[in-house]
């Protein structure tokens, strides 16, 4: 019988390095990114990140997996000059400034 402690473990999984996974289902996408889903599926339809969705045949429903690399690469693109691929969002957060401004302003 072979004695199993859990320095022996320590010892051996330290050596291990940690799994990276080639695709993430979508809750784990959400969580490794902090993109939420609905925009996770506009940078999906987009062509921006890599998807597929495993179903059967003739069901609608299926798994929908996220490639992890292709969303670390776009995140990887915001870096540096600090503008991105995706500049989607400038005007929507232009006028969330331009209201919560104009809501300062009224409430001075």
């Amino acid at each position: 019988m072979v004695d199993i402690t859990a320095a022996t473990l320590t010892q051996t999984t330290s050596h291990c390095e940690p799994l990276q996974p080639e695709w993430l289902r979508l809750p784990d996408a959400i969580r490794f990114s902090g993109i939420g889903r609905s925009r996770l599926y506009q940078l999906i339809d987009g062509g921006k990140i890599r998807s597929v969705c495993l179903r059967d045949r003739q069901k609608v429903r299926g798994i929908r997996l996220v490639s992890a690399k292709s969303l670390s690469d776009y995140i990887s693109s915001f870096e540096g000059d600090g503008k991105g691929q995706d500049n989607g969002n400038d005007k929507k957060n232009a006028r969330r400034a331009g209201k919560h401004g104009r809501a300062k302003a009224a409430a001075n």
